[in-house]
């Protein structure tokens, strides 16, 4: 009687486990798992993985290839969708890819003085910087689901302190 009592509960918590719903990461205290108001970096690959971000870039690969990065931030930074970065969103953005590390400026990378840079241009600039060596953690010039997932915690963390507050997790999920 008591093994079937046992197998029971055991059934029970399998069944519960399995039907669970995962964890949707929605709101800040998601993803502060230790609740200290902060989120930690850890904590932020954990939720960004969870959450299939990658999958924007990788699209279902396990990697993507500094080419594929570069075209992947190019489409990311053209915010407006337009096919071309313009002044304000190179400057709004540029410094956070490059973890606050770039020096350049829009002029040096506007080849044509056009105003805006073309995927070409931009993927021409990049390119000859260390902006992939940045983002791979192994370098393997590849940069993976977790290596994307920890340079985004640095992307997300603008104040640059090592760790993520609500406000700059409310806007990095917002200018994502």
């Amino acid at each position: 009687m008591k093994l079937i009592r046992l197998l029971s509960t055991i059934g029970v918590c399998l069944l519960q486990f399995s039907c669970a719903t995962p964890k949707s990461y929605l709101t800040f205290s998601d993803w502060d798992s230790d609740s200290n108001k902060l989120i930690k970096r850890r904590e932020f690959v954990e939720a960004y993985s969870s959450l299939n971000y990658f999958d924007k870039w990788g699209h279902g690969k396990g990697s993507i290839t500094y080419p594929e990065l570069f075209t992947a931030t190019f489409q990311s930074m053209d915010r407006d969708q337009s096919n071309s970065i313009s002044a304000e969103e190179f400057s709004a953005q540029i410094k956070l890819f490059f973890f606050g590390m770039f020096n350049g400026s829009f002029g040096a990378w506007d080849s044509d003085a056009s105003g805006s840079l073309s995927s070409d241009e931009f993927i021409s600039h990049i390119r000859v910087t260390n902006f992939g060596s940045l983002w791979d953690e192994n370098s393997d010039k590849r940069v993976s689901e977790k290596e994307m997932a920890g340079g985004m915690f640095y992307v997300c963390d603008i104040n640059n302190d090592g760790s993520v507050d609500e406000s700059e997790l409310s806007s990095w999920k917002r200018n994502r």
